[in-house]
């Protein structure tokens, strides 16, 4: 293998190294984030559109909501006490199979809504290996949950991580290939002139025959033209 050839796939290796491992690390620690955060425009965008229907309405179209958006819609009256909310929302969400065991809002979240104000969360559960993230929305009275299950990202990442590793070792091999065939091509033509500037050197007023298309047959076309110039006597 020419010194060449040898140069061109060390630095192609050092740059997909160096691209792979970039990715790697965007993958494993700002992809779950990003995703989260799309998550929440989402759900954010959708609870808007909720706040802007009335009460009658909402009720009527939760389950076109659900179907449109893929949310979870509840509802409960916010005049109930804590434990009776907080029974309330589990039951409607455990009648649409979703279970969360730690599901639960506050005395303090619930004055929050009861002035009119949001509350944001999101219950962890291990077991389903997944997210719920909900936004809990006051309206004449009630409380409106718009919830959505988010599953793990860390497993799906690693399969990710794992199919680019195939992806990016298939890519070095093609690309260590090509770079071999290249430089093969330039180095041969190369390796001709460097004979024919041997010989001239050695007063033997050869010429290179090379057919590239490019600067190197250019290059060749000069030497040919100074071997004829010093083969003649001035």
């Amino acid at each position: 293998m020419s010194k060449l050839s040898k140069k061109l796939i060390i630095r192609i290796t050092l740059v997909l190294s160096a691209v792979f491992i970039v990715s790697l690390a965007l993958n494993t620690y700002f992809l779950p984030k990003y995703v989260l955060y799309q998550q929440k425009q989402k759900l954010a965008e959708v609870s808007s559109h909720v706040l802007s229907m009335e009460k009658k309405r909402l009720l009527e179209e939760i389950a076109v909501l659900e179907q449109t958006y893929r949310v979870t819609i509840v509802y409960a009256d916010l005049a109930e006490s804590e434990d009776q909310l907080n029974d309330r929302l589990k039951t409607r969400l455990n009648e649409k199979r979703i279970t969360l065991s730690r599901f639960w809002l506050t005395a303090d979240n619930i004055d929050t809504l009861r002035e009119g104000g949001r509350v944001n969360k999101i219950y962890d559960q291990p077991k389903l290996k997944s997210n719920f993230l909900v936004n809990f929305l006051p309206m004449e009275g009630n409380v409106v949950a718009v919830g959505e299950s988010i599953p793990y990202t860390s497993d799906t990442i690693s399969m990710v991580n794992q199919f680019n590793v195939y992806i990016w070792s298939g890519a070095l091999v093609v690309l260590i290939l090509l770079s071999v065939l290249f430089t093969t091509r330039i180095v041969k033509p190369l390796a001709k002139l460097n004979e024919t500037a041997e010989a001239i050197s050695n007063l033997t007023f050869t010429k290179a025959d090379i057919r590239t298309g490019d600067e190197v047959e250019e290059l060749a076309e000069r030497i040919n033209s100074m071997s004829t110039k010093l083969r003649v006597p001035m």
